[in-house]
């Protein structure tokens, strides 16, 4: 789900800035502690499911990056170069969307 972080509403943050945060040098990692939950019952411990709703949720399907973040590894400057241009073409569809919708 590509979010419109200038438009605010009970939904607008409810992804975690993870390709920000990786452009900032922020070292990310994913897991779950989800395991049982009551209130989510279909989790599972396996790192493949959480990276596949991340990449879904994120619109990032970049397999090398996710894997790090799935392994711990914290990702390159070249990897940082990637997601930083993934974020500016993000942004560059989300604002004609916006001006097509919004506007």
């Amino acid at each position: 789900m590509r979010q419109i972080r200038k438009h605010y509403s009970p939904t607008y943050n409810s992804i975690p800035r993870v390709l920000e945060f990786l452009k900032a040098g922020v070292h990310v990692r994913i897991g779950s502690d989800n395991i049982g939950d009551i209130c989510s019952p279909s989790t599972t411990a396996s790192l493949i499911d959480e990276v596949y709703v991340l990449s879904a949720a994120l619109r990032f399907y970049h397999p090398a990056i996710l894997a790090k973040l799935a392994a711990g590894i914290k990702i390159d400057d070249k990897d940082r170069d990637f997601v930083s241009a993934h974020l500016e073409e993000n942004e560059k569809a989300m604002e004609k969307a916006y001006r097509h919708y919004v506007e």
